[in-house]
């Protein structure tokens, strides 16, 4: 696995920016990026489609982007235990050698929670 830093900016429907720069890791073997974001573990999972995996000890997200598609997935709350099934429309989404850039809709029972821009890039580090 290689060490990377990782940027991220996340820009909200309010049009308000998240920026986060990391050092993480990347396995170029299954194509896996890992960084930990505060206190959340993120694994991006690159293929045909992007999956990102947010966990941490009170809850578990999975969102799976794909080029004009909408995808149902989970998020999980451990304590007291719930789980939320989210839909998430992909308008756009980039893939590079060293980056990703999607533009999405989270929705839960078809009501718009929120509009979102994310932007990933790594580097390796020597």
């Amino acid at each position: 696995m290689k060490k990377v830093l990782v940027k991220t900016r996340i820009i909200d429907d309010l049009k308000e920016k998240t920026l986060l720069e990391v050092i993480g890791s990347f396995d170029e073997e299954k194509n896996i990026l890992y960084y930990q974001d505060i206190n959340v573990k993120v694994c991006v999972i690159i293929g045909p489609k992007i999956i990102i995996e947010r966990s941490n000890e009170e809850y578990q997200l999975s969102l799976i982007f794909e080029n004009n598609m909408l995808h149902k997935t989970c998020y999980e709350i451990f304590n007291p235990k719930i789980e939320l099934e989210l839909e998430v429309n992909t308008i756009c989404l980039i893939k590079k050698t060293s980056s990703l850039h999607t533009e999405y809709v989270l929705a839960m029972n078809h009501e718009t929670v929120g509009e979102f821009i994310l932007d990933i890039e790594w580097e390796e580090q020597l």
